[in-house]
């Protein structure tokens, strides 16, 4: 029987902005040698058609993303603040987090390589991909509630127990991930249009990297909630 209870959506929502708006600052501290790291790991991949280049790729990425996630995660569960300006983290907790950050990716990894590399591209092999895409993404979406736990430690992979405490809140994650991302996006395209085009640069680099913070906050918010009841009650009277 599931042990779950239904999140308190709009709250967490509302709590993940406040949240990234307040601290987007500290965001741009934590995360800017993992952004220059996706750049450059971008701009050496780029073109490069082949299995292993995208392998690579994506898991350099990933590991970049490892980094910021946990010092975000540790802000707004326990208040613990990165004081280096040059942070990245390498040791053992940033590769538990990554590895299990990693096998949450694979499904998704895998069905691209397939589709990308090894099926002919046809009307029938895309409808196939969209629809295996967006159930891959469903599951991985609720199974990702559970990076906030490694980011303090968790061993191994509890999947069982992360679907179990994410039970009945599909749509919801799915709705709170949306929420957190089309606004920005409309925001940033509106100040692009406004500006005729002379802030699309800036608004559509500011507005990714918000959507990231934002996202992570939501995902945190999410998880101190269903996995961390007690200290839920405190951190969410700061809001």
């Amino acid at each position: 029987m599931s042990s779950s209870r239904r999140i308190p959506l709009e709250k967490l929502i509302r709590k993940s902005y406040h949240f990234s708006f307040y601290n987007f600052l500290y965001f741009l501290q934590i995360s800017w040698v993992g952004l220059v790291i996706i750049i450059l790991n971008n701009a050496l991949f780029l073109g490069l058609n082949n299995i292993v280049a995208f392998v690579i790729f994506t898991t350099i990425n990933i590991f970049a993303v490892a980094s910021i996630s946990i010092a975000w995660h540790k802000k707004i569960i326990a208040n613990e603040t990165v004081t280096s300006s040059f942070y990245l983290r390498t040791d053992a907790l940033a590769l538990n987090y990554f590895g299990f950050a990693f096998v949450l990716a694979l499904p998704s990894l895998i069905l691209m390589v397939i589709f990308t590399f090894v099926l002919e591209r046809t009307s029938v092999t895309a409808g196939l991909y969209l629809v295996l895409a967006l159930l891959i993404y469903i599951i991985v979406m609720r199974l990702s509630l559970g990076l906030p736990g490694k980011a303090f430690g968790w061993p191994g992979f509890p999947f069982a127990h992360i679907w179990s405490k994410t039970a009945h809140n599909t749509l919801a994650i799915l709705a709170g991930y949306i929420a957190c991302t089309l606004p920005v996006v409309f925001g940033a395209a509106a100040i692009s249009v406004l500006s005729f085009g002379i802030l699309a640069i800036p608004a559509s680099v500011i507005g990714a990297v918000f959507i990231t913070a934002n996202s992570l906050s939501f995902m945190t918010f999410a998880f101190e909630y269903l996995f961390e009841p007690k200290q839920n009650q405190t951190v969410s009277e700061n809001v």
